[in-house]
């Protein structure tokens, strides 16, 4: 199997780097499965779709109870989370998923930190909007991700309150 170019524009893994590191899809499905099984909510930017994809590769990889783990799982999308909190409509085509890093950027006001992978990166931002989104954050992880130093938990649930606030003036300015 060869990774489209395209692809590799938008993960950054490489046909050599995914030989050299990749690890077989059931011994990865079969990890998964186990950490399903104490998981409440699966969280992603497109829930959905990322749930159904996985179902069709336990299915292909004949692995049933997995299938029907994925079946009853409880998924949530940062995207459909953004968009019900925010009335967040995109600058781009309203059919199309509007991309993570537009969510990242409008919410905390700079770009996506990549260090080596982005789709580890990605992971990490949609866990970061997730939490902003449910007001899940700690005071630790909200400092992790403000360029300011956060000195108490009301600070931090202040700054929280004014990064949404402050998206929303952004969106009702453009519209």
């Amino acid at each position: 199997y060869g990774i489209p170019s395209e692809d590799t524009q938008l993960h950054q893994v490489t046909n050599d780097h995914a030989q050299r590191f990749s690890l077989p899809l059931n011994h990865c499905l079969q990890t998964f499965s186990i950490d399903l099984e104490t998981a409440d909510l699966v969280v992603s930017h497109n829930a959905i779709f990322d749930i159904q994809l996985l179902l069709a590769e336990a299915e292909r990889a004949n692995l049933p109870e997995l299938a029907e783990q994925l079946k009853i799982t409880r998924g949530e999308s940062t995207e459909r989370l953004f968009r019900k909190r925010t009335a967040y409509t995109g600058t781009r085509n309203l059919v199309k998923l509007v991309p993570l890093e537009d969510y990242y950027a409008h919410l905390f006001n700079r770009s996506i930190p990549v260090n080596e992978s982005k789709t580890l990166a990605a992971a990490i931002a949609t866990q970061h909007v997730f939490k902003l989104l449910v007001g899940e954050f700690t005071i630790d992880e909200l400092a992790e991700v403000m360029p300011v130093p956060i000195l108490d938990y009301e600070e931090g649930r202040r700054r929280v309150e004014a990064l949404v606030a402050g998206f929303e003036r952004r969106v009702a300015s453009t519209n």
